[in-house]
């Protein structure tokens, strides 16, 4: 039996040529920091954001993250199901783990167990809305305003998802 090379077609793209001169010549005039800020500027106005950070990936992003929210080390408070990814921003931003349940039905924070976390000391709370599904994120967020913690919503699967709960 001959096995035969199979080929999948490329996905298309919806940038126009035109943009993608643009950004060659963006990229190839003026200085390399000014061009970050630029586009860091560019995405902050797009997100409507205060302040928008480039980084390497996701994970990148959320090591600042957990760096700024616990400078000195501590625990930060994670799902206790979620991607791998996440353990690997705790070990790479230096912090400890204390581990929230998700609930059964939305795989979402917990409450409760949220609550609990934060009286175990985390210093932050991570909620990760997990396959596109928005969680409770205004439920977490008052969590994390009563304690004086930071809220970070790792939102690498669930981008622009609007939640409805409490």
């Amino acid at each position: 039996m001959r096995l035969g090379i199979r080929h999948q077609a490329p996905a298309t793209s919806p940038i126009s040529l035109r943009e993608i001169r643009a950004a060659c010549g963006a990229v190839a005039f003026g200085t390399p920091r000014a061009r970050r800020e630029t586009l860091e500027r560019a995405v902050a106005d797009a997100l409507g954001a205060e302040r928008a950070v480039l980084t390497d990936s996701g994970t990148g992003a959320l090591i600042l993250a957990l760096r700024a929210a616990a400078p000195k080390g501590g625990a930060v408070a994670l799902p206790a199901y979620g991607c791998y990814d996440l353990a690997t921003a705790c070990d790479g931003a230096g912090v400890d783990v204390i581990l929230y349940d998700v609930e059964r039905d939305t795989l979402g924070p917990d409450l409760d167990s949220v609550t609990r976390a934060l009286g175990r000391g985390a210093r932050a709370v991570v909620s990760a809305p997990p396959y596109g599904f928005a969680t409770n994120t205004p439920g977490v967020r008052r969590l994390c305003d009563e304690h004086g913690v930071p809220m970070i919503e790792d939102i690498a699967q669930c981008l622009w998802a609007e939640t409805e709960h409490e």
